[in-house]
């Protein structure tokens, strides 16, 4: 891969977990009083997301080091 595809799949996957991250918060915050409670293997996809995250968080590594380098 160059460095400017990690650099968008960095961008990408970086703004989605900001994004879900957003999103549980604000749930949380107006919902909820103030709290929230997932689960996160209901459908046994919790193995899977692991690791996924360990995959992908490297690469968002990557792709900030290479925007910074600029």
């Amino acid at each position: 891969m160059k460095p400017v595809d990690i650099k968008i799949i960095g961008y990408m996957f970086s703004i989605m977990f900001n994004i879900i991250l957003y999103i549980t918060f604000l749930y949380a915050y107006f919902c909820n009083n103030h709290r929230f409670s997932i689960t996160i293997n209901d459908y046994g996809e919790a193995h899977i997301e692991l690791v996924i995250l360990i995959i992908l968080f490297p690469i968002m590594l990557l792709g900030l080091y290479y925007t910074v380098k600029e």
